[in-house]
C-alpha cells in the first residue's frame, strides 16, 4: 500500500504544480491587462490583485497539502477532508480525490499513517 500512497502523493504534487502554473499565468495576464487600461472592475485594482492572489494560494494549497500529508504519512483525517473537497474539481480532482478516499479508508491505508499529537 505504501507504493500506492507514494503514487498518489506524486500525482497530487503534479496536480498542484499544474494549478500553480495556471494561477501564475492568469495572474500575469490579469495584471498586464489591468495596467494597460483594460481593467474596469468595481473594486480598486490592488484589492482585486489581493483577492486573486489569496484565491490562487488557497487553490494551490488545497491540492498541495494532500500530497504532503500522503508523503509524510501523517494527518490522515486532514488528508481525507482535503481529498473530499477536491472531488469538486472535475475530472482530475475527482479521480485523485476518490482514489485517495478509497486508499485512506482501507485498513492497510489507515495503518500506514503515523499517530499525530
Amino acid at each position: 500500500m505504501t507504493k500506492f500512497m507514494r503514487f498518489l502523493s506524486v500525482a497530487w504534487a503534479i496536480f498542484a504544480l499544474a494549478i500553480l502554473l495556471l494561477v501564475a499565468r492568469n495572474f500575469i495576464v490579469f495584471v498586464s491587462t489591468a495596467y494597460h487600461g483594460g481593467y474596469h472592475g468595481r473594486a480598486p485594482l490592488p484589492v482585486s490583485i489581493l483577492v486573486f492572489l489569496l484565491g490562487g494560494i488557497a487553490s494551490v494549497m488545497l491540492t498541495g497539502l494532500p500530497a504532503y500529508f500522503l508523503a509524510v504519512a501523517r494527518h490522515r483525517k486532514a488528508a481525507l477532508i482535503l481529498a473530499a473537497i477536491n472531488c469538486i474539481g472535475f475530472p482530475v480532482g475527482t479521480v485523485l480525490g476518490v482514489l485517495t478516499l478509497i486508499a485512506l479508508t482501507r485498513a492497510d491505508g489507515a495503518s500506514a499513517f503515523h499517530a499525530t499529537i
